[in-house]
């Protein structure tokens, strides 16, 4: 099964190179000049704004406020990279403008051939996919200050759970938990204190270490109240 999709991907990306080829050589119509210009600089402001996101990433751990927003920029940059050569019209593009887009829109031809280096290529571009594609796999608590959701890692990788404190524009993975199976425990309760947001995992199954306070008992976390509000409130996500 594994062998068949490979191939299948491959096929698909190779017909869309040629595609592609055929289109650039048998299509001349092309977008006005305003247009193809307005264009071109919306893929260079979505550029700017992706790598942006990408560096808060790798120093800070914050990313843009949303599950989807960062991954609709990421989509919408690799989109506008595929099509830009097949439809502006050519003279706002200089040659080095026109390599670029010339090497983008192949791009799904790089990712197929890619996938046959032995499991490698493949894991590698299925699990940028489902990274992509389907963020989280269950969500267990929102509001406008955390969210507590289920993602899968990869094809072969297991739930991890992730607390995700939320600011005004940017938000940040406060927590992860590997392994995480709802199964596992037997309530997840979110309570708030006046300068403190408690998530509570607790379970009678096995001893876990790996949080804010050690426990034998479960999960604790501990997330700052920002806004000071919604004091001794408390939520019940689920209740065994």
């Amino acid at each position: 099964m594994y062998y068949l999709i490979v191939v299948i991907f491959t096929i698909l990306t190779i017909t869309y190179g040629c595609l592609y080829y055929l289109c650039s050589k048998r299509i001349n119509w092309r977008l006005n000049i305003p247009v193809s210009t307005w264009l071109k600089r919306m893929h260079y402001l979505l550029i700017t704004i992706v790598v942006i996101d990408l560096i808060l990433i790798s120093t800070t751990e914050y990313h843009y406020k949303g599950l989807w927003t960062s991954r609709i920029f990421i989509i919408t940059y690799v989109i506008t990279g595929l099509l830009i050569y097949q439809l502006v019209n050519k003279s706002v593009l200089n040659r080095l403008e026109r390599i670029y887009f010339i090497v983008s829109g192949y791009l799904p031809v790089v990712l197929g051939l890619f996938a046959l280096i032995p499991f490698l290529g493949a894991f590698t571009i299925f699990t940028f996919g489902m990274k992509l594609f389907y963020p989280a796999e269950e969500i267990l608590f929102n509001n406008e200050d955390i969210r507590i959701q289920s993602s899968i890692q990869g094809p072969m990788g297991s739930s991890i759970l992730k607390i995700v404190e939320k600011d005004v524009i940017t938000e940040r993975t406060h927590h992860s938990v590997f392994g995480f199976s709802t199964e596992d425990y037997d309530s997840l309760i979110v309570v708030y204190n006046k300068d403190s947001i408690h998530i509570r995992l607790t379970t009678d199954r096995f001893w876990v270490v790996n949080s804010d306070t050690i426990h034998d008992k479960g999960l604790f976390f501990t997330v700052q109240n920002r806004k000071q509000h919604m004091f001794n409130s408390e939520y019940k996500v689920f209740n065994k």
